[in-house]
């Protein structure tokens, strides 16, 4: 028979174990888990849609900051207005040369023409590029053209005589007019080029470079301030698609919701398994779910063994209607097997029964003084045993609990008598040392999954220890919390004999 020790003598849990069992704890608080991470989700979402303003609202003043670009555009007008200036004075100085030119062959022409008075010595000098375009000297080599044509044809019909001589006189007065015309059009070969143009050119040069090097300076410092603008803007930038904001709020809200869920359970450990348990107390540990209803018959025999029958068990739980459930469920088999049995509510609020037992089939049990005359007339008796709980059709189950407004402060001895007349006196509680009913050394267990903590159960071991009982076993309630009598004696279709049916309450 598996018994629970003392401390030292407890069989320790391996920390994988207790892991594992707070992990699966955490994980069944699926409404806490849930809230949490909706409430975190909600949360996230607003911080997620706040922190980009925020961003938005620190990368304008941080813009704010930043120089503001300098004004290129004068720049690059000056630019403009310098280069054209330079482009006007290198063509009037390329213009003044060119004419310059055109003088210095001109004179040569003259020199030539009063050298030579030819008429080829005047055509070349009417052909110039400066008397070309003089109407004056152009009609004065027409009239020399005449004159040389009519002196031709006179020398050809008789020879060079006064008429020949005659025109070669005023072609001559011509050619001088045509050569005082040159000369009257010619720039003197000492006139040197205009010096305002050169100095009009240089400046204008002067002012295109300084004008370039400004623009030059103003856009490095405008692309130097776009690249720390840009560098702002990648610091200070949160942009977030909305669904990728979604699903990062859902993995954050589901991850606070399991944290939530864990640090709960870490900061007060409730029962798992029937594993854990087993590993933590050395007890046996039965499955009394709703699909395991052979657990009671199974309790019943561990404490009905050969050689080692239990007529008085205590039935321990946090909450009074598990350890009715057990009490009820547990003598029902007991009477099944013809033993004389007693159920005895025995928690602090008293009549934990009552309700839990209210559409299940009763009767009126046989009055105390039939059963046992001496407590007939004893008015300390302040129990109600006048009900019956009906398990079978020959099977009844007495039902034991204080009277309506009776306040008891001890054990009271008439108790005591009239529950040594039962082969099975089970016992329901909610605390390891009840005051109104008496001490059984043999003690059941009822603890609840995910509900029932471990302070608790190990609070109740070491006080039943400590006060020389005997733990017994430990049922591991897996299912739904029972409401009602149907709730309490439903079962699975494999385990029908120990399945009752509520068939109502008799009249």
């Amino acid at each position: 028979m598996a018994s629970y020790g003392s401390a030292t003598s407890r069989p320790a849990i391996s920390r994988t174990l207790w892991l594992r069992a707070r992990t699966r704890n955490a994980l069944r608080r699926g409404l806490l888990i849930g809230s949490v991470s909706m409430l975190t989700m909600v949360v996230m979402l607003l911080v997620l849609v706040l922190i980009p303003r925020r961003a938005d609202q620190v990368l304008a003043e941080a813009l704010r900051q930043v120089p503001a670009d300098a004004d290129t555009l004068r720049w690059l007008r000056a630019l403009t207005e310098a280069r054209s200036a330079e482009q006007l004075a290198t063509q009037q100085l390329d213009s003044l040369r060119a004419r310059a030119a055109r003088e210095d062959s001109l004179g040569a022409l003259v020199a030539r023409a009063r050298s030579a008075p030819l008429m080829e010595s005047y055509r070349a000098l009417a052909e110039s590029p400066v008397l070309r375009e003089d109407a004056r000297a152009q009609s004065l080599f027409v009239d020399m053209a005449r004159l040389d044509t009519a002196r031709a044809a006179s020398a050809a019909l008789s020879g060079p005589d006064a008429r020949y001589a005659t025109l070669t006189r005023e072609l001559v007065a011509r050619g001088s007019e045509l050569v005082a015309r040159a000369e009257s059009l010619q720039v003197s070969d000492s006139m040197p080029v205009d010096s305002s143009v050169i100095l009009a050119q240089g400046a204008a040069i002067q002012a295109a470079a300084l004008a370039d090097s400004n623009l030059s300076a103003a856009r490095s410092a405008n692309a130097a301030r776009a690249e720390e603008r840009a560098a702002l803007r990648a610091q200070h930038s949160v942009l977030l698609p909305p669904w990728v904001m979604v699903i990062a709020a859902a993995v954050i809200g589901v991850a606070v919701g399991m944290l939530v869920a864990l640090w709960r359970e870490f900061r007060q450990p409730v029962v798992a398994d029937a594993v854990e348990l087993s590993a933590r107390t050395g007890l046996r540990v039965l499955d009394a779910s709703a699909d395991h209803q052979e657990a009671w018959s199974l309790l019943h025999l561990l404490l009905s063994n050969t050689g080692d029958v239990v007529p008085q068990v205590h039935v321990l739980a946090q909450e009074p209607v598990l350890a009715g459930q057990a009490a009820v469920q547990l003598a029902a088999v007991a009477a099944r097997e013809s033993r004389a049995t007693v159920l005895v509510d025995g928690t602090r609020r008293g009549r934990t029964l009552e309700p839990l037992l209210a559409q299940a089939p009763r009767r009126r049990a046989e009055h105390r003084a039939e059963r046992r005359p001496d407590l007939a007339d004893d008015a300390d008796f302040l129990w109600d045993d006048s009900q019956a709980l009906i398990v079978g059709p020959d099977q009844v189950v007495d039902l034991l609990w204080p009277d309506r407004g009776a306040r008891l402060s001890a054990v009271a001895e008439p108790l005591r008598r009239q529950l040594g007349g039962y082969d099975l006196v089970v016992l329901l509680s909610d605390q390891a040392e009840p005051r109104t009913v008496p001490a059984v050394r043999d003690v059941v267990l009822v603890l609840r999954a995910g509900v029932t903590p471990i302070a608790w159960l190990d609070a109740a071991l070491r006080s039943l220890v400590a006060a020389g009982r005997q733990p017994r076993a430990l049922v591991l309630w897996t299912g739904a919390r029972p409401l009602n009598f149907s709730q309490v004696m439903a079962g699975g279709g494999a385990t029908a004999p120990n399945r009752l049916v509520a068939s109502g309450r008799p009249g």
